[in-house]
């Protein structure tokens, strides 16, 4: 009997522990009891220089039905699907940090082409490693991308249709059939 009470409260209190500071992998109930050090956190522009003064030249070029994202996470527009849990895993840790410059989107949301504005930073070996990660991701989703470096015309002609009778702009076409999945 003494052993039985004795086993009760040990479960009680183990309980209660758990039940005061939440189970491990959760956010604290008191969100206070993890502040951001002062002055640490400072608002910056969302765009470089060259950015900005691309943005209205590339929105532009865009037939109606699209928009211009700026700055948008390949997670965002990627999804990562594969049986194997760790190389789920491993893609999406890979590719979670990634961004690109701009992506065009259609009517429905769907990214159709992202375009990436390469400066000299892109020479270095870690940038070209990750250039080469983002190219390998949008190839396999079937999303065209389009790169230009400093001087370059910002020109979307090769990535768009033109309707040779009108002149208009007609939907951008990607060189594969578009996927909204990533397979690793």
């Amino acid at each position: 009997m003494k052993v039985w009470l004795g086993i009760g409260v040990l479960v009680f209190l183990a309980l209660a522990y758990v039940a005061r500071s939440g189970r491990p992998g959760t956010a604290p109930r008191n969100m206070d009891a993890l502040p951001l050090p002062a002055g640490t956190v400072h608002a910056k522009p969302l765009l470089s220089g060259w950015e900005k003064a691309a943005i209205d030249q590339l929105a532009r070029q865009l037939p109606k039905t699209h928009r211009l994202c700026p700055q948008v996470r390949l997670l965002d527009m990627l999804s990562v699907r594969d049986g194997n849990r760790a190389r789920w895993r491993t893609t999406c840790n890979r590719l979670g940090s990634k961004s690109v410059d701009f992506a065009v989107i259609d009517q429905a949301g769907r990214v159709t082409l992202v375009v990436e504005l390469n400066d000299s930073s892109h020479d270095r070996p870690e940038r070209r490693h990750r250039d080469k990660l983002v190219r390998a991701a949008l190839d396999q989703a079937g999303i065209p991308l389009a790169v230009f470096r400093p001087g370059q015309p910002l020109d979307l002609a090769p990535w768009r249709g033109l309707d040779r009778e009108t002149g208009s702009v007609a939907a951008y076409r990607p060189s594969k059939p578009y996927r909204s999945s990533l397979r690793a």
